[in-house]
């Protein structure tokens, strides 16, 4: 992988009450987590392009939904699904939407059904379990808040490489 990965795609939009239809444009960058050292001796971490990945490595997952509509965009949803190359680091999903209500939620099923990390359950063995990390296919955010048009809003997660 020679720079950082873009993806553009369409995300289903639930607009409660709404005739007009706002339009949203999703952009997700994936990028390699770089430590190092300063003068101080302090770590400092940052994301940079992929150039090759080892396992154990992390890898930055930022999507950026965008309302290029006219009208004012309300549950929007951003679904991302987890590569079977990676794990989830459990508490690094983030929303740039500070102090809006913005839901995370996660799948062990392929996007079939979604809940909060600690009540999202498996079988295994024939016996039900609260899911880890290594259980998650999915991550799903329902910003619970409008997006003007114009307006964007950035959510992320972190992941390890198999």
């Amino acid at each position: 992988m020679n720079s950082t990965l873009k993806t553009i795609f369409t995300i289903c939009l639930l607009c409660a009450f709404s005739i007009a239809q706002a339009e949203i444009k999703i952009e997700q960058t994936v990028q390699s987590e770089h430590r190092s050292k300063d003068d101080e001796g302090k770590t400092v971490i940052e994301y940079k392009a992929i150039d090759k990945l080892l396992p154990g490595d992390t890898l930055l997952y930022k999507v950026v939904a965008t309302n290029t509509g006219s009208e004012p965009a309300e549950n929007v949803e951003i679904n991302n699904n987890f590569s079977e190359h990676v794990i989830y680091i459990m508490g690094s999903a983030q929303s740039s939407a500070q102090g809006k209500n913005t839901t995370v939620t996660f799948s062990a099923d392929d996007g079939t059904t979604y809940a909060p990390a600690g009540e999202v359950v498996v079988t295994k063995g024939g016996e039900e379990q609260v899911a880890t990390a290594e259980d998650f296919t999915n991550i799903k955010w329902v910003l619970n808040f409008e997006l003007p048009p114009g307006k964007s809003t950035t959510v992320s997660f972190k992941a390890k490489v198999k």
